[in-house]
């Protein structure tokens, strides 16, 4: 890829540009000196914006740039007069002619999958209604040029010497089924689409043999399909789901046309930046002991085991699924009060749903302090940002809930302690645990995660069709714990809790994940009144038993 030539002007009119578009305000309010979580970026926030701009002038730029470097001038001033050696990566090395090591974020999933691991169950199903003239023939032949450009697509794992590996195979035809329901009783057909679906999401792919990703293409009428997609999870996450959609649309619109495939070829694959990640991140190196050095300090004395009030008192003799859900639906009104907080805290939605989350939990287990785990992409390199693949890892967050402090205030608080962990999220959690664990060390119990996912209005474009989600996108995920999800979308706030059926009381997972909204309501109404002063409003009469007075 080609390096932009830009000047120091033009730096800084890109970052005007692009921080007033993501803080949806004119350029003018922003300030070349002011600092960019003054503007009102977060971590996260600063991450994405460093990803963008490493695009943009066509060289990889350090995670840290926007951070040492925090506002417009010093980052238009540092990238006009340094040499791109500096902030680039060097591809390594790699032949695929014998297995290479997973990323570390695939190392993760693939440890804790509770099934053995050549039938592992993390599934995600993009779903879609197409309606159109849709071509089959040049949709196959997108889906093929997607396996051939990302390797990642024909990739399996395996458990070679101790090691988890990723093995590389010849590109091949995408696995297309083609299935014709036009002649089926029309009455039935979406009750069989409906079980159809959940057949396919509950069926458990085998990590050591291809196909990890197949398509199903069924016609019901002329001009009205259903889409269904099948990813194993180490091959994607949603920031993937973006990138295949996006070069799915393209390449369907240039074989319609009749054209050749017309995007840029990828400079790195995730094998590459598996064997960079392990080399940069040895535990030898110092970005490796610096980060050791700092979380073995942050976790001295790590908070109490927490004990949930929806555990089960008895345990069920019989439960129709360990991984269980709960679903809740947020007001829109409540929403929209979301995000204009959000604005003007200066921070991001994730941060706000997450010091929701992080005070209703303290609040209803009676407890100032907690740890919960949160995912995080760690694609903010140029040499990842393009790719298929897994690049989520967890990161604990030690919460600190003040009564004496308004929501407000606890926002800003928290969105200090996550720009903190940005810094040192490459170690993975369970590299920390190790290393406690041989030195003796007490060890964070990670019980609950929070998870915050935006959902884009089109996800999938293909030019001639109208396509929109159909259901939910399906998704089977191994669960072990306890998990609460925000997922927003232009017109909706959903809020999901995934849990072990064998732990806990589904009736009363309910009871909590209501009393969520409920308290996110309440504190989108009244942020600034104190967190003590806070009423739960009413809730159903399992609260006093399940939690005492509110």
């Amino acid at each position: 890829m080609a390096i932009k030539e830009v000047t120091q002007s033009d730096i800084r009119d890109w970052l005007i540009a692009k921080v007033a578009d993501t803080l949806k305000c004119a350029p003018e309010d922003i300030g070349l000196e002011e600092s960019f979580t003054s503007l009102g970026l977060d971590s996260l926030s600063m991450l994405m914006l460093t990803g963008d701009l490493a695009a943009w002038l066509g060289r990889d730029l350090h995670a840290t740039v926007l951070l040492k470097h925090p506002s417009i001038e010093e980052v238009a001033e540092l990238l006009a007069r340094s040499g791109q050696g500096e902030l680039e990566l060097q591809k390594p090395s790699s032949s695929r002619e014998h297995p290479l090591p997973a990323t570390l974020a695939q190392e993760r999933l693939l440890k804790h999958a509770s099934l053995p691991p050549e039938r592992d169950a993390n599934i995600v199903n993009p779903r879609f209604i197409l309606k159109g003239n849709l071509d089959v023939e040049a949709l196959r032949r997108a889906l093929a040029e997607m396996v051939s450009r990302h390797e990642m697509l024909r990739t399996t794992f395996a458990l070679h010497e101790g090691t988890y590996v990723q093995i590389v195979h010849p590109t091949g035809p995408a696995i297309v089924e083609e299935v014709d329901w036009t002649a089926e009783d029309s009455t039935q057909t979406e009750e069989q689409l409906l079980r159809r679906a959940r057949e396919r999401v509950m069926k458990p792919m085998n990590i050591g043999a291809l196909p990890l990703f197949d398509t199903t293409v069924i016609k019901i009428a002329e001009q009205d399909y259903r889409l269904m997609l099948v990813f194993h999870h180490l091959l994607c996450d949603a920031d993937a789901l973006r990138v295949f959609f996006g070069e799915l649309g393209r390449l369907y619109s240039a074989f319609c046309k009749g054209y050749p495939p017309a995007l840029e070829p990828l400079e790195w694959q995730i094998a590459d930046f598996a064997v960079w990640e392990r080399e940069w991140l040895r535990p030898e190196g110092e970005p490796y002991q610096e980060r050791l050095a700092w979380w073995r300090d942050y976790w001295k004395m790590p908070p109490k085991e927490l004990h949930f009030p929806f555990a089960w008192r008895q345990p069920p003799t019989t439960i129709p699924s360990r991984a269980t859900t709960r679903h809740g639906l947020v007001p829109l009104e409540t929403k929209e009060r979301a995000e204009a907080f959000a604005r003007q805290s200066q921070t991001t939605l994730y941060t706000v749903f997450f010091a929701a989350f992080a005070t209703y939990l303290c609040d209803r287990l009676g407890e100032q302090e907690a740890i919960v785990g949160t995912y995080v992409s760690d694609r903010k390199r140029m040499a990842a940002g393009q790719l298929m693949g897994m690049f989520v890892s967890m990161v604990p967050v030690r919460v600190k809930v003040s009564p004496d402090s308004t929501f407000r205030e606890y926002v800003l608080q928290l969105r200090g302690e996550l720009d903190e962990l940005s810094l040192r999220r490459e170690l993975p959690f369970e590299k920390l645990v190790e290393h406690l664990q041989a030195t003796g060390q007490e060890v964070p119990q990670v019980q609950v995660v929070y998870q915050h996912m935006h959902l884009p209005g089109e996800a999938l474009s293909l030019e001639g069709v109208e396509s929109r989600g159909w259901l939910e996108h399906g998704q089977r995920l191994e669960t072990s714990g306890l998990s609460l999800s925000t997922v927003s979308s232009p017109n909706d706030l959903d809020v999901w809790m995934s849990f072990d059926g064998l732990l806990y009381d589904p009736d009363e997972v309910e009871v909590f994940l209501q009393g969520f909204v409920t308290h996110l309501q309440a504190l989108m109404n009244e942020p600034d009144q104190w967190l003590a002063d806070l009423k739960q409003g009413e809730g159903p009469p399992e609260w006093e038993n399940m939690f005492g007075p509110g």
